[in-house]
């Protein structure tokens, strides 16, 4: 309804909600028969369809908080995140909490004037109040970008010990795990000893030594070692 006046499609993308949730299934089919055929630009689109075809035709993206603002900004397409809008989970109701940097966040009452901005002056809009530009979200949040096959079978060799670049790396995981268990084995022997019958025993001989073998404070032993 925000939209009716702006010279531009809608596009209409919702989940492919399986027939186990037939109230989503229900609600999707009332709001689409409410609207359908009453907006000359209003496209409904096949609920099975991929929504990265959907992006790829999109210029900007309105939802309330659906992780498809990270594919939108992948995209490179700007997204809207409208506060206000109601979002029911199960019985419970409430409003959007998406709070990402890279999204504009809007209400209902400033929805037409936001989607008119993105589409006239596009993301650098001075009267969004971001401190980047949506590219520099972008590769600030997709880092690997372009890499990512790369980096995810370096992190798989890395795992099974077989990468040249990272073996040294491994060695030195499975040294310091060989470590952990000696010192482990170690702790558990010493207090296995602690409490044999033999080592309780042999506890007054042990003080007896300790203290004949003492150095007495302020006097140096003779020849380095105490008598």
């Amino acid at each position: 309804q925000a939209c009716r006046d702006l010279d531009c499609n809608l596009l209409i993308k919702q989940a492919p909600w399986p027939d186990s949730h037939p109230e989503m299934v229900a609600n999707i089919e009332e709001m689409a028969n409410a609207h359908r055929g009453r907006h000359p630009r209003l496209h409904i689109l096949d609920s099975r369809m991929d929504i990265m075809s959907a992006l790829a035709m999109a210029d900007v993206l309105v939802t309330d908080e659906s992780c498809v603002m990270f594919e939108a900004l992948l995209f490179g397409v700007p997204s809207i995140s409208v506060q206000d809008w109601v979002v029911p989970i199960k019985t419970d109701r409430r409003r959007g909490r998406a709070r990402h940097d890279f999204s504009v966040l809007s209400m209902r009452a400033q929805l037409r004037e936001h989607i008119r901005i993105l589409l006239e002056q596009g993301f650098h809009a001075p009267g969004l109040g971001k401190s980047n530009t949506l590219m520099g979200y972008r590769d600030r949040w997709f880092s690997r970008r372009g890499r990512a096959a790369v980096a995810t079978m370096d992190l798989l060799e890395w795992m099974s010990g077989s990468s040249p670049v990272t073996s040294p790396l491994h060695r030195l995981f499975r040294q310091q795990d060989e470590l952990k268990q000696q010192v482990t084995q170690l702790q558990t022997w010493r207090m296995e000893v602690e409490r044999s019958l033999s080592w309780r025993m042999t506890r007054p001989l042990r003080q007896w030594a300790n203290r004949v073998g003492a150095v007495p404070s302020g006097r140096p032993s003779a020849g380095g070692t105490a008598r």
